[in-house]
């Protein structure tokens, strides 16, 4: 029987045979490879698939419907114009790929009649749609970290760990399969465990006599600066790591790919025709003996044209290095070419933003929190009366020696200016609330307001049309009047009234073209205006 090339389809192929972006998103891929080959070298024929034919169909549908996860590929996509640039994408799409490569093992592994290869096939898919789930929430989330990473799944080959044995209650290492070998208790135990802290805290054992040993797998974090928005720091999805992308004819990723190379194109020739007034404005600089420029202006403009996308130079942070302290430099001083060195974060990493490109969700967390440290920052700047400050605090001569003869504070003043500090944070702490409460109270108006729109609404249809509403029935009872009158006088009157109801300018409030005043004597413009459209018909 000749079988299919999986994954069958010609683009998941293509697309399957680029490199993940993120190192979270590599691993798992190699991971995933490993159950795939094994679960292919599984024996196949057993007459078990005869037997329980219906038995295996119904496992095989759940894994199939397992894999089209609406729960993980609909609402989790929800998040996509916000959260997810084109590189977390272009990841996700090649998880999607390696599930519909298991799909189609799966197809084999059935027609193989291989219990075995149906067993670890399903293992394989419930590993990767946790791991599609966890690079989903924690792409751009630095304390996010998959801890099921670490322990061995149905699929993996047998590796070293720590086996909690009933019989003593004794955490030993061993491997997984000679674990899984021990005559296992009727009140349980004998489970694998990665390390041996795992064994002792998670397992019924309470002691272990060997020492730790280095695991197999570590828990990872999925963060990935690659997953970011570019910025001039060097670190986000820029065009160095799009670039493998740019041969995929007729898909999403290789116009990704041209859109950023046409942005960057026009923004570096923006650079490049206008460095001549960066140079012009340091020479004046230099002319007016450097008064003309802050030393922060100076240096921007020195810096400025240097943030060229094409001449810049990738930087990448992953994993839980992220959520360190930033390095003084990003280099290798050690010179020990350590390839660990170049993935710390360097002092650049702590201007980036964890958003996407596209986050229009409102961050007045974020403003708050700066507001709250701005106003610290104040507080901590602020002066301490004269009776508190050190000598050296004054600015005239005078007043450091008088402060200097003062000697009855010396002992206390310390501890006076330590309590004089803790008040002015505990007032600036006061002083942040304002924001959050000026930002609740517009909102809480907006909310109150919610049901009153609805009314008003109502209202406002009512004469926003001349063809419907109360405007139509009072042009109708208008030139009913008018047939009735026998005086000029009464018909000019109900003329007048019908023009009025054919203008939209005489109902600003309905149709958004309320002016409240004149520019020039503060009066309202609405009878004006409502008098000259009339006039005009």
């Amino acid at each position: 029987m000749t079988y299919a090339q999986c994954p069958e389809g010609e683009r998941t192929r293509a697309l399957l045979e680029k490199e993940p972006i993120g190192e979270y998103a590599k691993q798992v891929i190699e991971r995933v490879d490993k159950g795939i080959t094994s679960a292919k070298t599984m024996p196949g024929g057993s007459s078990l698939f005869d037997l329980f034919q219906m038995h295996w169909a119904i496992n095989i549908e759940s894994i199939m419907y397992m894999l089209l996860d609406t729960d993980v590929h609909s609402v989790e996509y929800s998040r996509d114009l916000s959260k997810i640039n084109a590189c977390l994408h272009a990841d996700l799409a090649i998880f999607e790929a390696k599930m519909e490569e298991v799909r189609c093992e799966l197809k084999q592994a059935q027609l193989n009649k291989s219990p075995r290869g149906v067993g670890r096939l399903e293992s394989v898919a419930l590993f990767l749609n946790s791991r599609y789930k966890h690079l989903v929430k924690g792409a751009l989330d630095t304390k996010h970290v998959d801890t099921i990473w670490q322990y061995k799944h149905g699929f993996d080959d047998p590796f070293g760990g720590w086996c909690c044995v009933v019989g003593p209650t004794e955490c030993q290492p061993m491997s997984s399969t000679e674990c899984s070998s021990i005559e296992r208790n009727v009140t349980g135990g004998n489970e694998f465990y990665p390390t041996r802290d795992a064994c002792l805290n998670n397992g019924i054992c309470t002691f272990a006599n060997e020492p730790d040993n280095d695991p197999e797998y570590e828990p990872m974090c999925p963060f990935d600066s690659n997953y970011l928005a570019p910025t001039f720091s060097g670190y986000g999805c820029d065009l160095s790591v799009l670039s493998q992308f740019e041969d995929l004819e007729g898909t999403s990723h290789q116009e990704e790919y041209e859109a950023l190379d046409a942005l960057v194109t026009v923004r570096d020739e923006f650079l490049e025709d206008t460095d001549h007034i960066r140079e012009s404005a340091l020479k004046m600089d230099k002319i007016l003996k450097e008064t003309m420029l802050t030393d922060e202006e100076r240096k921007h403009l020195d810096q400025f044209g240097e943030a060229k996308v094409r001449d810049r130079e990738h930087k990448h942070i992953f994993g839980c290095e992220a959520d360190v302290p930033a390095e003084p430099d990003d280099e290798d001083t050690d010179g020990d070419n350590d390839p660990a060195d170049k993935v710390k974060p360097s002092k650049l990493w702590a201007t980036q933003e964890m958003r996407g490109p596209f986050f229009f969700m409102e961050d007045h967390l974020n403003i708050w929190k700066e507001f709250f440290r701005l106003n610290l920052k104040w507080a901590e700047q602020r002066e301490f009366p004269n009776y508190l400050k050190k000598p050296s605090e004054f600015y005239e001569e005078s007043d450091r020696e008088k402060a200097m003869e003062i000697t009855t504070l010396l002992v206390p003043r310390d501890y006076l200016r330590n309590r004089w500090s803790l008040f002015m944070m505990w007032q600036a702490t006061q002083e942040s609330v304002i924001l959050p409460k000026a930002q609740d109270m517009q909102k809480g108006i907006t909310e109150a307001m919610k049901p009153l729109r609805t009314a008003m609404k109502n209202n406002i249809e009512l004469v926003q049309d001349s063809s419907g509403g109360l405007r139509k029935f009072a042009k109708g009872y208008a030139y009913f009047l008018r047939r009735s009158c026998i005086n000029r006088q009464c018909n000019g009157q109900l003329e007048t009234i019908m023009k009025i109801l054919f203008t939209d300018e005489c109902f600003p409030y309905a149709s958004g073209e309320f002016n409240p005043s004149d520019e020039e004597g503060g009066e309202s413009r609405t009878w004006k205006d409502c008098k000259e459209a009339v006039e005009s018909l």
